[in-house]
């Protein structure tokens, strides 16, 4: 794993938050312009989701593995 900043807007699944690895993404648009961005990831107490809500151009700090992991 790797400890990166992206903006908000290129979270992806699988990435961890916190200690949680994010299970989906949404964005939708906001006032502006903007890009708003949720994330859901598992509550680390049980199995109920946690979301966040950022806004598209906001960093973020999350660990990704160093390889890729996306099908093809």
């Amino acid at each position: 794993m790797k400890t990166v900043t992206v903006k908000a807007i290129n979270l992806r699944a699988g990435d961890i938050f916190k200690g949680q690895r994010i299970q989906t993404v949404q964005r939708h648009p906001m006032r502006g312009g903007l890009q708003g961005v949720v994330i859901l990831a598992p509550n680390p107490k049980g199995y109920a989701l946690d979301g966040v809500a950022f806004t598209g151009n906001e960093k973020v700090v999350v660990k990704r593995p160093k390889h890729n992991y996306r099908k093809r």
